[in-house]
Parts: structure tokens; C-alpha cells; sequence
């Protein structure tokens, strides 16, 4: 629900929202993720009101429609998170894994809904900069990932309550993602991620 998205804030846009939403659901669709705020390279943080003020009236309005559907809200604000899984949210999808409020992990595993931990390094503007791993890629992403994970766990999310993603197009090159792609089985497989659901997120990237 950004400028730089299908959403420009009117009520038909809301109506637009709706329709695609059919579409989702009739492919198969359980899930929608609804976020605020563009999380694309080179994008600018917008202010705290602004992204609760496109996220919540959205989460509600879509759920009138479709009361069944799960709404995943897409945010790395705690304040947001917390917004959306009241109006409805079921869970939530934090690109920082966390790393950008220091209470995003502390809120989730008071809310009890699951969250989204996904690799990247970085913020939006400094992400394409920060692509030099110093070991094997996928070790590196483990590595990384797992120091998340565990951080999460010390905040009392249940390990059942969490999703990781490695974050194909987020501080990797074209042909460090094709890698990812190659041997995403290889990062599954670590045994310290037994057992953990993982999300892929390869639409709408720059090297698809």
C-alpha cells in the first residue's frame, strides 16, 4: 500500500485491493501481505502515522469482505505490528528480522502470532553496498539468519511461531541470488533450522 505500489489512498484503490485479493484467492491464495511502507532499494522511511493510516484501514476494510482470509502485515515497526495483529493481522513480516526496533521481537511473542525473519543486511538505501560475504554464501546467510533466530527465541517467540526467509534481492547480487536459488535446499537442511517453514519472495525482484 505504498505510492510506488498498486494503492494511492482513494476508496476505489480499496475496491482495486479487493479485486486483486479474488484474484489471489481463487489461485489458491491463503495469505496476503499488506505493508506500508515500500521496502525496495533506494526507498525512504516514511513516518510512523503515515504507514499505520494505510495499513490498518486496509487490514479492516479488507476483512469485511473476506473474514477468513489471513492477513500477514508486512512492517519492522513493533507500533505497527501491534496496530495491524488488533485490527485483524495474523501474522507478521519483518524484512529486518528484527534488527530495526529493538522491540519488534518482545511485541511479537506478547501478541502470540507468528513472525517472519528474513536475511538482509542493511536498510533500503545502503543494502546494494553490503553484498560482500566473506565465506561461502549460503554459510554466511546461515550463519546470520541463525544469530535471528536465536535472538528471537531469547525474546519468547516458540520456535512453531517462526518463519525465515533468506531475502532473494536484499543485499545480494544478481549472482549471489541465483546461488541462493541453487542450493536454498543446502540452507534448509542446517541443522539448526530443523523443523522451521521458510518463505521464498523471488516476484517482482530485479534479477527474475
Amino acid at each position: 500500500l505504498t505510492p510506488d505500489s498498486f494503492f494511492d489512498g482513494g476508496i476505489h484503490s480499496y475496491d482495486s485491493v479487493l479485486i486483486d485479493v479474488k484474484k489471489f484467492t481463487n489461485a489458491g491464495a491463503t495469505i496476503v501481505d499488506i505493508g506500508g511502507q515500500s521496502t525496495r532499494p533506494g526507498s525512504h522511511i516514511i513516518p510512523l502515522e503515515e504507514e499505520i493510516s494505510r495499513v490498518i484501514p486496509a487490514i479492516k476494510y479488507l476483512l469485511k469482505t473476506y473474514p477468513d482470509i489471513l492477513i500477514s502485515i508486512d512492517t519492522f515497526r513493533s507500533e505497527v505490528a501491534e496496530q495491524a495483529v488488533k485490527a485483524g493481522a495474523s501474522l507478521v513480516n519483518d524484512i529486518s528480522g528484527g534488527r530495526y526496533d529493538p522491540k519488534m521481537f518482545s511485541t511479537v511473542a506478547r501478541l502470540k502470532v507468528p513472525i517472519c525473519i528474513m536475511h538482509m543486511r542493511g536498510n533500503s538505501l545502503t543494502m546494494d553496498n553490503l553484498t560482500d560475504y566473506s565465506v561461502d554464501i549460503i554459510e554466511q546467510i546461515a550463519i546470520e539468519l541463525k544469530e535471528l533466530l536465536n535472538s528471537a527465541e531469547k525474546f519468547g517467540i516458540p520456535r512453531w511461531n517462526i518463519i525465515l526467509d533468506p531475502g532473494l534481492g536484499f543485499s545480494k547480487t544478481f549472482h549471489q541470488n541465483i546461488e541462493l536459488l541453487r542450493r536454498f535446499n543446502e540452507l534448509k537442511s542446517k541443522n539448526y533450522f530443523n523443523g522451521l517453514p521458510w518463505l521464498l519472495g523471488p516476484s517482482r525482484k530485479r534479477f527474475t
